[in-house]
């Protein structure tokens, strides 16, 4: 989830190809900006693609923001509950948060992009996703 890395700590993160086995992989998954050749991208310029070989690269960017959008609608069910758990300002914080990121998610600001990646040298993995639908 490299969204909460920062930027100035991303190449400190990555360097968890080094802890890979040959055989290994990795999975990550994080919120990127939909320009994913952006400067400002985790996956671009020194970022995880650079460092691994994507086995596998999905935007879930709509799934997420139908999540969010359910995670909203619970959130605002379940409000007076959670007014009296968190407070009002962090009950606040909250609704603004989970209602703007499903509306970002929703109008292509933001993505949510998941990677299984492995060692370049990693021939294992199969060519096709039919392991998948057996």
């Amino acid at each position: 989830m490299f969204e909460h890395v920062s930027l100035k700590n991303l190449r400190q993160y990555f360097k968890v190809n080094s802890l890979l086995a040959d055989n290994g992989a990795a999975m990550n998954h994080g919120i990127t900006p939909t320009d994913v050749e952006s400067g400002e991208s985790p996956l671009g310029a020194g970022g995880f693609i650079d460092r691994y070989s994507p086995s596998n690269i999905e935007n879930l960017r709509r799934h997420y923001a139908l999540t969010l959008e359910h995670w909203a609608d619970n959130f605002e069910v379940n409000g007076e509950k959670l007014r009296g758990l968190a407070g009002e300002q962090r009950y606040r914080i909250w609704r603004v948060y989970l209602a703007g990121c499903a509306y970002g998610f929703a109008h292509n600001w933001i993505a949510l992009h998941q990677i299984l990646a492995t060692k370049t040298s990693n021939k294992s993995w199969p060519l096709t996703r039919d392991y998948m639908y057996r």
